[in-house]
C-alpha cells in the first residue's frame, strides 16, 4: 500500500509539475484566456495571487506527504477543501482541453492520497509533523 501511496505522490508531482510549467496553450486558447475573471467577485490581482499561491503550496505539501508528514496530511485536505469554495469568487474561467485533462487527472487521485492516508495502514506511518 506505501507503494501506491508514494506512487500516486509522484505521479501528482509530475502532474502539477506539467501543468504548471509546461507551456501548452496556441494562440486561440491565448485570446480566450482575455475572458478569464470576467464577473469575478474579487479583484483580478487577489485572483492571481490566491492562485499562485495555492498551486506553490502543492508542491511542498506532496513532498512533505512523501515522508510521511502528518502536518502535511492536514495542510493537503485543507487545500483540497478550500480550493472548490476560493473558485466560487473567480468568475469564468478558460481552459484548455490540455489543462482539463491534468485537472480531471488530479481530482480523483488527491482521493486516494486522502484516502490511503487516513483509511488504510499506512495511516500508521504517520508521526508527530
Amino acid at each position: 500500500m506505501i507503494k501506491i501511496y508514494r506512487c500516486s505522490l509522484l505521479i501528482m508531482l509530475v502532474l502539477h509539475g506539467l501543468w504548471f510549467f509546461v507551456p501548452w496553450m496556441d494562440r486561440e486558447a491565448l485570446d480566450a484566456m482575455y475572458w478569464s475573471g470576467f464577473g469575478a467577485k474579487l479583484d483580478i490581482r487577489v485572483i492571481f495571487y490566491t492562485i499562485m499561491i495555492t498551486a506553490w503550496l502543492y508542491f511542498p505539501v506532496y513532498i512533505a506527504l512523501f515522508f510521511f508528514s502528518r502536518i502535511a496530511r492536514s495542510l493537503h485536505v485543507l487545500l483540497i477543501v478550500t480550493a472548490p469554495l476560493l473558485s466560487l469568487s473567480y468568475g469564468m474561467h478558460v481552459v484548455s482541453p490540455v489543462e482539463m485533462m491534468f485537472l480531471n487527472l488530479m481530482g480523483p487521485l488527491d482521493g486516494i492520497i486522502i484516502a490511503i492516508g487516513f483509511f488504510t495502514s499506512v495511516s500508521t506511518r504517520f508521526g508527530k509533523w
